[in-house]
């Protein structure tokens, strides 16, 4: 999702002041109305549907920050607007302090998956540490709005930045396989990977009487586990050094190998 496409600076507004949480709905309801989006929709219907929403539990999430949001028929993408008001006014937030930041979010009934990443998306930009702060300095909508984007699109450059990786997981019986495999993977990533000694499931059925006699107790049923934290780029590589190794891994025996690819690594052991 795109929210420099539905953020919009005309859907702002400036140093407001309100008495009571109602008062501030009304408002996001005109306002709201300023987007293309909304243009044709009656200003009464969002109220309505914000205030049910509200109905259920406040929105006011701490922190000085409020993010009241509804649901309707007949639109086809969200709109997002952003009130400040330095004085604060009360929206029964679980920590009982004003809201000084309102971000309103009004959404198409049929996008609910989309609503709630939404919706976390700029409550994560919105906890920034200073964040609430620098917002509540803005002196116009079109500051105020690239404040915010800037926060939001901090948070997507630092994600952008995040190197992908994958965890590879080799489990290989039999210390003949194991010396292979290990020295085709070690010189690939020496800083990220370990080596985890196990056993196999067969270790423990051995040992209950139930099973005795069905299991002898030999190398091959002691296992090590290699994992290795290497680049994406690398992992087609790693298979085609354990397969040298090992042969094909689609007829290997007592060779497992998989790949997890990860949303977030950092760090290194030392050697």
């Amino acid at each position: 999702m795109d929210l420099q496409k539905i953020i919009k600076p005309e859907c702002f507004l400036v140093g407001a002041k309100f008495s009571s949480k109602d008062e501030v709905l009304r408002k996001i309801a005109e306002l709201a109305t300023h987007c293309e989006t909304l243009k044709d929709i009656d200003p009464e219907k969002i109220y309505r549907s914000l205030a049910e929403r509200e109905s259920l539990c406040s929105t006011g999430i701490g922190g000085g920050i409020a993010i009241p949001h509804c649901r309707l028929e007949g639109i086809d993408d969200f709109v997002v607007g952003l009130i400040t008001v330095p004085d604060g006014v009360d929206f029964d937030a679980i920590d009982e302090k004003p809201a000084r930041l309102v971000v309103y979010i009004i959404g198409p009934e049929s996008k609910a998956q989309q609503h709630i990443k939404l919706l976390s998306e700029i409550s994560h930009a919105l906890r920034t540490p200073g964040a609430v702060e620098k917002l509540l300095e803005s002196s116009s909508p079109e500051i105020l709005y690239e404040n915010l984007m800037s926060y939001i699109s901090g948070k997507a450059l630092l994600e952008e930045k995040l190197p992908k990786r994958s965890l590879v997981q080799i489990i290989v019986q039999g210390n003949q396989n194991f010396e292979k495999i290990f020295d085709e993977i070690i010189t690939l990533a020496p800083e990220t990977t370990v080596v985890i000694h196990g056993e196999s499931a067969s270790k423990y059925l051995m040992r209950m009487p139930i099973f005795a006699g069905f299991f002898k107790d030999s190398e091959s049923e002691y296992v090590k586990i290699i994992l290795a934290l290497v680049s994406r780029k690398l992992v087609n590589e790693v298979i085609r050094r354990v397969e040298s190794a090992v042969g094909k891994l689609n007829r290997a025996h007592g060779v497992i190998l998989s790949v997890i690819h990860l949303n977030y690594s950092a760090g290194q052991l030392e050697s």
